[in-house]
């Protein structure tokens, strides 16, 4: 895989006003544990919750560092999944009611020209149950 570290976040956005927690509020993630919540105190400026991420530094002394990095990137999508499972579809439709955006953003960075990425099925099929774009974004 070409990929050097790659980050998968839940990001909330939109309005003239600061998002601070209300993300979180509105999905009822406000006191999650399990995930990283960055809250954003600007206007323009997305609030996120980190799902997963997974850097190659971090499995580069396995015997082999490419499998573990696509096997651990494969388990973070099937957390991130199940995670995305559990949120309701009403929580993002009154969000989006209320004139904000969500969106799956993708990021990460490249140690090459190819971007070698496979997104699981179940990952994709919560996405579309709660009605959100993936947006992907390297090297940025």
């Amino acid at each position: 895989m070409s990929l050097d570290w790659i980050r998968v976040s839940l990001r909330g956005f939109g309005g003239d006003a600061p998002i601070g927690h209300g993300f979180f509020e509105a999905l009822g993630l406000e006191n999650a544990h399990d995930v990283l919540l960055r809250p954003s105190d600007e206007p323009g400026v997305a609030a996120s919750i980190v799902l997963f991420e997974v850097a190659m530094g971090n499995v580069i002394s396995a015997p082999e560092p490419a499998e573990a990095f696509a096997a651990s990137v494969r388990d973070g999508f099937a957390g991130a999944a199940a995670r995305l499972g559990a949120l309701r579809r009403e929580a993002f439709d009154a969000w989006r009611a209320a004139g904000r955006h969500a969106d799956v953003f993708v990021s990460g960075w490249l140690d090459d020209q190819q971007f070698d990425l496979e997104v699981p099925g179940e990952f994709l099929r919560a996405c579309g149950e709660l009605g959100l774009p993936m947006t992907i974004c390297t090297n940025d």
